[in-house]
């Protein structure tokens, strides 16, 4: 028996999840550990069979429980009792970990139901417009009809498509919007203190009040404010304990979550929220407002940066002004910050010779340097900080896919040799105006819309492998290719003009892709465009869907689970390698390994002998100790990983894992020159009793050099014996 249970004083996202999860689990029961919220219960009443209720009288017969929105065992109830009993699925948006727990979302949603609604789509379970309005309250009620800050890009994009089928009459008449007493006092408070402002052709409609005990929700009051085109709306409540700003934009130029950013809120670019204390209106006001204006010019490098890192910029800056020279942060670290993130990768250009400003910032500041006068660059290094230095450049590509000739130039057509918008953007670190931003190509409006463009339409025909890095940057900031862009795209892809590519220059770009954090969605997207058949012709674009993909999620279970355990000893990019390329024969893998010229530790992973993990896998399942600790010797940590991923029980996996690590920590300590020294003759016989104490040292029959010194002495004088028998 299947039971799905939610969370006490269920609301319409507990409900509308449970609904939308017995399609998945036909035949389930369910489970309300407690009264469902006052609105819950009336749409009960209204449609009593939508569900077949659980009889706490058959705990006995249940076999697997399925939460929904509630991942705790302390809230289910009497189904409590079942903990570490049966099977657990878990399906809750706010992604709290249970260990024995099978499922889960890959991602945060403002609503679970959204979820389950994706999982409903993606195996094409049939949506009614009954359903979908469920689903719909569901997603309304708890994203505050979409304006709460946990609001995510998916809920909207679930809400869209629900919206189509749902009966909007019956939404509204369960989730109806009354304003209480106090609300609407706030509302009309909010209506008689306005104040617009517009400031860099950005129109700020700010509305603040001061109500001194008010506990209630504020979104409900921000709903009856009608949305004002081409504008941002900052509501301001101030109370004695604390100041809520909540922002609603409507502007091409200014996103709510920019604003919110600015006083440690986040949220949507249409909706967000900050909480703060000891701040009232005006200043409030005064920031953002202060905000907006720096946005055309400048940027607060010391809020993104550590302190130490801050000073020593500064630093460089005046250095760089009395050598007459111009210097700015760019790339990945400039991208970064517009992004709202921390960096402390510092790439540094300088418009005029950088191996002497180089010289001059380690006798001021005392960095090393090392210095490479072919290209014009440095790097400077004290400690563990590190600074790259290097001078800006021309670029010019002889032909598509060669490397540029490079000359010196100005930071224009520095950031002009750059692969998209979002990485042409850099910030002066000058005296005179640090932190000014240099943007010739509006790469800070693309981040702010969420968009990758590139600079130019011979882009991709100069490098090829930028198409590899717009894999990246899809996944890793969740960007849509501009329009132009992605037509530009296709034209490359159908020209093949990665085919021009080096082979180790794409299997540098392609590892790079494989060490993302997010491995689905950039694969994802990488065999969206069909790029496996770079890699071997058979990695195509099906394949990876119908096969591959289930391998790579399985293998992502593992890593989640024993990262801890090899991280010391891995290489994930070359992980994820091995196993797109782990169904092709040892024929086809031993030509991959020499088309991208791949180390012999790479080769050796790559080129494994299938055969082992079926070893390992009989080994496991029969406890087979000793014969686990001598396969895994000889092998990789990334096969042994790949093995794991074949292991579906739990504590079988962790024991193939806790036997890896038991391998790597026995080590013999005697060598062959010691043996000889102990009075081995030099020889083939060094090698055999050297593989004899390797053994005995893996299974754990020896330990210790003193121990490996008397198995040794014992083997010599066993050799003696039989000499002496065999002579008499």
């Amino acid at each position: 028996m299947t039971v799905i249970v939610t969370h006490p004083r269920a609301d319409f996202d507990a409900l509308s999840s449970c609904y939308a999860l017995s399609k998945i689990y036909k035949d389930s029961f369910v489970y309300f550990p407690d009264k469902p919220q006052n609105n819950v219960q009336k749409f009960l009443r209204d449609f009593p069979h939508i569900f077949q209720f659980f009889d706490e009288r058959n705990l006995s017969k249940v076999k697997r429980v399925v939460m929904a929105d509630v991942s705790s065992w302390r809230r289910v109830g009497i189904l409590s009792r079942l903990k570490g009993k049966v099977q657990l699925h878990i399906y809750d948006h706010h992604r709290h970990y249970i260990e024995d727990a099978k499922f889960d979302f890959p991602e945060s949603f403002g609503a679970t139901v959204t979820g389950i609604v994706e999982i409903l789509r993606k195996r094409k379970i049939p949506i009614s417009d009954f359903d979908a309005t469920i689903y719909l309250l569901g997603i309304y009620e708890d994203t505050g009809f979409l304006e709460y800050s946990s609001t995510t890009k998916k809920d909207v994009l679930i809400a869209k498509y629900l919206l189509k089928k749902a009966n909007k009459s019956l939404v509204h008449r369960y989730l109806g919007i009354e304003l209480s007493e106090k609300q609407r006092e706030l509302f009309e408070v909010f209506k008689r203190n306005r104040e617009i402002i517009k400031v860099n052709s950005i129109k700020i409609i700010f509305y603040h009040a001061f109500l001194r005990d008010f506990k209630e929700e504020i979104s409900p009051v921000i709903h009856f404010f009608k949305r004002i085109k081409d504008s941002v709306m900052v509501f301001v409540l101030q109370s004695e304990k604390k100041t809520n700003i909540i922002v609603r934009s409507e502007s091409k130029e200014l996103g709510a979550d920019e604003v919110a950013r600015v006083f440690g809120g986040g949220g949507l670019r249409y909706a967000s929220s900050a909480v703060v204390i000891g701040i009232g209106y005006e200043e409030i006001k005064n920031k953002i407002l202060d905000y907006v204006k720096g946005l055309k010019e400048s940027i607060d490098i010391s809020k993104f940066i550590p302190q130490t890192y801050f000073q020593l910029l500064k630093r460089i800056g005046e250095i760089a002004n009395l050598s007459g020279m111009r210097v700015y942060l760019v790339g990945g670290i400039v991208r970064d910050m517009l992004f709202g993130n921390r960096s402390i990768d510092f790439d540094i250009v300088c418009e005029g010779d950088a191996i002497l400003l180089g010289r001059r910032i380690k006798e001021e500041l005392g960095f090393s340097l090392k210095e490479n006068r072919i290209f014009k660059t440095c790097l400077l290094e004290k400690d563990d900080i590190k600074f790259d230095l290097a001078t800006a450049r021309k670029e010019v590509y002889p032909y598509p896919g060669s490397l540029p000739k490079v000359s010196p130039s100005n930071i224009i057509e520095d950031l002009k040799r750059r692969d998209f918008t979002i990485n042409s953007i850099a910030i002066s670190i000058n005296k005179d105006d640090f932190g000014r931003f240099i943007d010739p190509f509006n790469g800070r409006k693309d981040i702010r819309e969420k968009e990758l463009r590139v600079l130019h339409e011979k882009s991709f025909h100069e490098d090829p492998t930028r198409i590899l890095r717009a894999v990246r940057f899809i996944a890793r900031f969740n960007l849509e290719l501009e329009k132009k862009t992605e037509k530009l795209l296709k034209e490359a892809l159908r020209k093949r003009y990665l085919s021009l590519i080096p082979p180790p220059r794409f299997k540098n770009e392609l590892f790079l892709i494989l060490n993302e954090k997010d491995i689905i969605s950039v694969l994802d997207r990488f065999f969206r465009w069909n790029l496996g058949i770079y890699i071997h012709r058979k990695l195509t674009k099906d394949f990876y869907f119908k096969s591959l993909k289930k391998i790579i999620e399985l293998s992502g279970d593992t890593l989640f689970d024993f990262i801890l355990y090899i991280e010391e000893y891995f290489s994930k990019p070359l992980f994820y390698f091995l196993i797109l390329t782990s169904f092709l024969s040892r024929k086809d893998r031993r030509y991959i390994s020499e088309r991208f010229s791949l180390s012999k530790y790479e080769r050796d992973v790559l080129c494994f002998d299938k055969r082992k993990i079926k070893r390992i896998l009989s080994y496991i399942k029969k406890g087979k100790k000793d014969e686990i600790f001598l396969i895994l010797e000889d092998m990789k940590v990334e096969n042994i990983l790949y093995a794991g991923t074949f292991i579906k029980d739990l504590k079988e996996r962790k024991l193939l894992f806790d036997y890896f690590l038991i391998v790597k920590k026995r080590k013999i300590h005697l060598t062959g020159k010691d043996l000889i020294r102990m009075g081995v003759k030099e020889g083939p016989l060094v090698g055999k009793i050297l593989s004899e104490l390797k053994k005995e040292v893996l299974l754990g029959r020896v330990r210790g050099k003193s121990q490996e010194i008397e198995f040794v002495g014992k083997v010599i004088k066993n050799l003696t014996k039989i000499n002496i028998d065999k002579s008499q």
